[in-house]
């Protein structure tokens, strides 16, 4: 079960991306993955402050389950929309 949550979340961020990326949205794309990956960052700077490991944890989980995944699936469906085209 632990492997379902975030392959999900991959295989909704490639499915994003490719959408997005197919229909010419690179603004809404790059939005996207960046608001992702700055969420990301901000969940693993505030999980630095905690002094009590499993609030760390807590607190960093989301970013590692799901938002890097998306924002890898993001990334890896532009990838495949940009090579189908040449």
């Amino acid at each position: 079960m632990i492997y379902a949550i975030p392959l999900l979340f991959l295989t909704g961020g490639v499915i994003l991306g490719v959408v997005l990326a197919r229909h010419a949205r690179w603004g809404a794309f790059w939005s996207a993955v960046v608001a992702a990956l700055v969420l990301a960052g901000w969940l693993y700077l505030s999980a630095q402050g905690k002094t009590d490991g499993w609030d760390a944890i807590a607190t960093f989980l989301p970013a590692l389950l799901l938002l890097a995944p998306m924002a890898l699936g993001m990334l890896l469906g532009a990838a495949v929309v940009r090579m189908r085209g040449r």
